[in-house]
């Protein structure tokens, strides 16, 4: 599939994005990917932010990857429930137990 340019000139570029639009009306399957990656990359950025406010501190590079890891795996209800009934030093053992579910 080849790509339109982007034009240059402002005028043209509103017009590109009108066709864009009207396909969508019309094929609105098109952006159900990416509105779902929309709403996955919303669900992980208020987990971290969740526990992180819980924890009191930016989570470590290898945390993020748990976290997102097993946000994938357990869901978000699942990781919901943890940073709401786990005190912080419970989240702490939970994202260091490669078994924690």
């Amino acid at each position: 599939m080849k790509l339109v340019p982007l034009a240059p000139e402002p005028e043209i570029q509103e017009r590109q994005r009108h066709v864009a639009e009207l396909l969508l009306q019309r094929y609105p399957e098109v952006s159900e990917p990416y509105v779902e990656k929309g709403i996955e990359k919303g669900i992980e950025q208020l987990a971290l932010h969740q526990f992180e406010r819980r924890l009191q501190r930016p989570l470590l590079k290898h945390e993020r990857e748990t976290l997102h890891e097993r946000l994938r795996r357990l869901g978000p209800d699942r990781i919901a429930d943890v940073v709401v009934d786990l005190s912080p030093a419970e989240l702490l053992d939970w994202l260091a137990d490669p078994a924690a579910g």
